[in-house]
């Protein structure tokens, strides 16, 4: 890729992730994501695996770790998934629920970063089970459909997902829970209402 653009030039060398929302000349993307898989597969730049501790738990997909050789901390944004906020109904349990998860070092799978410059990656335990696959089992979060965009392992989730939905498990107790990003958007527009009553009060 070195006499590429260098848009696959960054995307060999794991800077760079392919946009799949946006990506839409599809002769060109597929080579790009080629390239990226190649990256992935070689654990290049953002792909890259490290060892760390949990040293901070935000909610049950949100974490602070800390690199197992002292170094750097860094908060994450576990892929693939959403858990309930804090203030939703079963938000603290589910929180409750990673917390029992972890039981030692974590092995960081990187997935590039989002737009609040968070870490985006699979965590898994000393025997390669991951924390987002645990979490979808117990039934604490949803598969979080517009950004798990690895169709193999985000339909193994979903089917995971519909098992615990089926049990009844975690927040499925409820047979109608409001998704977290739901729940968000609510939150937004109820905001906004006030901040305009507020106005016109004045």
């Amino acid at each position: 890729a070195d006499g590429g653009t260098i848009q696959e030039q960054l995307l060999s060398h794991g800077l760079v992730w392919v946009s799949d929302r946006y990506c839409n000349q599809q002769q060109l993307c597929d080579k790009w994501r080629e390239v990226q898989r190649s990256a992935k597969k070689k654990r290049l730049g953002l792909w890259r695996e490290w060892d760390a501790a949990i040293v901070g738990i935000s909610d049950a997909d949100t974490v602070t770790a800390k690199s197992a050789d002292g170094g750097h901390a860094e908060k994450i944004r576990l892929w693939g998934i959403d858990a309930p906020e804090t203030q939703q109904r079963m938000g603290p349990e589910a929180t409750q629920a990673l917390t029992r998860m972890i039981r030692g070092p974590i092995t960081v799978e990187g997935y590039g970063y989002d737009k609040y410059w968070r870490l985006l990656a699979i965590l898994h335990t000393p025997q390669r089970v991951s924390l987002q696959e645990q979490l979808i089992s117990q039934g604490w979060v949803w598969v979080y459909d517009e950004y798990c965009d690895d169709k193999a392992l985000c339909d193994k989730w979903r089917d995971l997902q519909q098992t615990a939905r089926s049990k009844r498990l975690g927040l499925w107790i409820d047979p109608d829970p409001t998704p977290p990003w739901e729940w968000r958007k609510q939150q937004r527009e109820w905001r906004k209402q006030q901040r305009e009553a507020r106005a016109r009060a004045k």
